[in-house]
C-alpha cells in the first residue's frame, strides 16, 4: 500500500497484513496504490469503493479528491 499527498510526497507505505486497515481524512492523500487489490476493501463515507475500474494486473491505483471521492489517476 502506498498513500500520497497532493505534494507527491509518500504519507504512508508499506505491507499490510489481513486485517490491517488505515484511515486518512480527505485531503490528506491524494493517490493511492493498493497491491493484491482482489483482497483489499476500500471504504468511503461508509460504502465500499469498487475497485474495478482502477485495477490492472491486480494493481489499483486511483486519485482521492479533495472531498475524499475516488477517481481514476491521470
Amino acid at each position: 500500500m502506498q498513500a500520497s499527498g497532493a505534494d507527491g510526497q509518500t504519507v504512508e507505505q508499506g505491507l499490510m497484513r489481513a486485517g490491517d486497515s488505515r484511515t486518512f481524512q480527505a485531503g490528506d492523500v491524494a493517490r493511492v496504490v493498493l497491491g493484491n487489490a482482489s483482497a483489499v476493501r476500500v471504504q468511503q463515507a461508509g460504502s465500499i469503493v469498487d475497485l474495478t475500474p482502477y485495477q490492472r494486473a491486480n494493481v489499483a491505483r486511483f486519485a482521492v479528491s479533495s472531498d475524499g471521492s475516488v477517481a481514476p489517476t491521470e
